[in-house]
């Protein structure tokens, strides 16, 4: 799900070079947090703020878990490499041409927003860069998009009044206390569902895989990768993830740090080492995998800086440009694509509007998703 963010950003457009650097890159690896505060509430879609997720003290990370979501797009078509600006002439402002597929723009809209976890990258990111895995890619509705990842939004209803914590309905993991109350379908992702017996970070998701049947060594916060799965050591029990759900291999940054991975390509080159193939970035990460991060379905090209910095970019943009994401007051979400703005009308998606929130755990900085009508019970 290799989602390569930086842990702050100096300059408008996201380096995958510097994430690199800051060490915080690990080929596969996302921050998942549950809880979010907005901007300022309000009601549903009504500009700026829109309803939202209940309050919540945001930035605890899920320690030991990572959702599957993200990974780098499919490969650009090859060939030369751009550099400097990205192909822009000099009459071009950033901003003047900005065009993202409509399919990579659905993509990200439903994978995004309908997700009920915070996670390390942004709407922004996500269509810029591709962030979306291969089933999440033909999403037309957040029920396909949450068929994808095993992961739901559930009503409050769900819970009982002062209930915090998981439990298990069936072989679904059920989240109370958090800002939005969510499930996780751990037949899907793993084999069952079977509650911690000992406690343990509230945002891990009890998830336990067949194999291994038992681990001798309680670390939760190691993760080791067992073919397809990586797994970690809770009360003798192994809790993870099947990769191979979502057509992913387990790779291990190093030991103890698997995650899920859709890079099957080696790379002999240093980490860190950018290059652009076409209009795609190329990335050695830390596994020794290239990431490829194909630029054209955001109508923006490759640039680079350097062998450690690169960037999408659209038309007249370069890795300086500033660009924030907010709720306009016509209630449309403005996204950054290639660092210029782009405005993304969320009701044509069956949204209510736009929800803005604060303190985005990666950036620092506002963010914004569309906000899905009120979550109705599922059949179980």
């Amino acid at each position: 799900m290799a989602a390569p963010l930086p842990i702050a950003r100096a300059r408008g457009a996201l380096s995958l070079g510097a994430l690199l650097a800051s060490g915080m890159f690990a080929a596969v690896g996302c921050v998942s947090v549950d809880d979010r505060d907005t901007v300022e509430a309000g009601a549903s879609g009504e500009g700026q703020g829109g309803s939202s997720a209940k309050g919540g003290t945001g930035g605890t990370s899920a320690k030991g878990g990572t959702d599957a979501k993200g990974g780098s797009s499919n490969a650009g078509s090859g060939g030369s490499g751009k550099g400097g600006s990205g192909g822009t002439t000099s009459d071009v402002k950033c901003g003047d041409e900005v065009n993202p597929s409509s399919a990579r723009l659905r993509a990200c809209v439903y994978s995004m927003s309908c997700h009920p976890l915070q996670l390390s990258y942004t709407l922004s990111d996500c269509v810029t860069y591709g962030y979306v895995s291969n089933c999440e890619s033909a999403a037309k509705s957040c029920a396909d998009a949450e068929a994808c990842t095993g992961f739901r939004r559930e009503p409050d209803s769900l819970c009982r009044t002062g209930e915090v914590g998981w439990r298990c309905d069936g072989d679904v993991a059920v989240r109370c206390g958090a800002s939005i109350v969510y499930s996780v379908d751990c037949a899907r992702i793993a084999d069952s569902c079977d509650p911690f017996e000992s406690t343990q970070d509230e945002t891990r998701w009890p998830c336990k895989l067949k194999s291994p049947a038992s681990c001798d060594k309680d670390d939760p916060t190691k993760q080791t990768c067992s073919g397809s799965e990586y797994y970690s050591c809770i009360d003798g029990k192994a809790y993870g993830m099947d990769c191979a759900v979502y057509n992913y291999s387990c790779l291990e940054a190093a030991p103890g740090q698997g995650a899920c991975s859709d890079r099957p390509v080696v790379c002999e080159d240093d980490i860190g080492v950018v290059s652009c193939s076409g209009d795609a970035i190329q990335v050695c990460d830390s596994t020794h995998h290239f990431g490829i991060y194909d630029c054209a379905p955001a109508g923006a090209t490759c640039a680079l800086e350097g062998t450690s910095e690169g960037y999408c970019l659209s038309p007249g943009c370069t890795g300086e440009t500033v660009c924030d994401e907010k709720c306009l007051d016509d209630g449309s979400a403005q996204i950054c694509v290639g660092s210029a703005a782009y405005n993304v009308d969320c009701t044509a998606y069956g949204f209510l509007g736009c929800v803005e929130y604060a303190n985005h755990p990666t950036t620092g900085k506002n963010y914004v998703l569309c906000q899905p009508a009120p979550a109705t019970a599922a059949a179980r």
